[in-house]
């Protein structure tokens, strides 16, 4: 078992590289962070990222990976990556395939199909459910003591919250949450709505 840590580059924003290279999670990955992205991570209307830089630059500089969950499709994942300045697994489609870079998990030889550098895992029925447990058990395989943190704000994103270690319910004023705080009463709930929650969630969860 490697025991490299998975390394977050600094956004693109701070100056991230150009081609960032996703390092293989081992023992020492002891967090990782799944999050939903349009609401969340970004503004669902003008797909600014601007309010979350300082969180994302607190995760590069401790090396904890951010997988991303989206709706979108892959190719629209892969350009907010290349923004964000990371290469790291993600699902995209509502969970219609889940993309891991190729030798990221080193104990995996085979899984799903070669497409450009990455391992694309394609599922008959789109369920984020399927691709998120799946991510989830690997990363655990890697390291027994990871902590999974996620991040989302609908109902939509129930299974990816109850996923978690530490499920963060980041708010939406534009929508009901009652009843997926309910669902998870232990769920944190944001103070802040929209991408500054999400900043309040990274640094409520991970500490400044």
């Amino acid at each position: 078992m490697q025991t490299a840590v998975t390394t977050l580059p600094v956004p693109t924003a701070l100056a991230a590289p150009i081609r960032p290279v996703a390092k293989s999670p081992g023992a020492a990955t002891t967090l990782v962070i799944f999050t939903a992205v349009d609401g969340v991570l970004r503004d669902a209307e003008t797909r600014s990222t601007s309010e979350t830089h300082a969180a994302l630059h607190m995760l590069a500089e401790r090396e904890i990976p951010l997988v991303l969950t989206s709706g979108r499709p892959a190719a629209d994942v892969l350009a907010l990556q290349h923004e964000l300045g990371i290469r790291y697994p993600f699902v995209a489609g509502g969970g219609a395939s889940l993309h891991i870079p190729s030798g990221y998990f080193p104990e995996l030889t085979r899984i799903g199909a070669q497409v450009d550098g990455w391992n694309v895992v394609e599922f008959k029925v789109p369920e984020a459910g399927h691709a998120i447990r799946l991510l989830v058990s690997l990363y655990r395989l890697c390291s027994e003591e990871v902590m999974i943190v996620a991040l989302a704000d609908s109902a939509q994103h129930r299974v990816l919250l109850h996923e978690a270690d530490v499920p963060v319910i980041v708010r939406n004023d534009g929508a009901d949450q009652q009843a997926l705080l309910r669902d998870m009463p232990s769920a944190y709930l944001t103070t802040a709505a929209g991408p500054a929650g999400w900043s309040e969630g990274i640094l409520g969860s991970v500490g400044e």
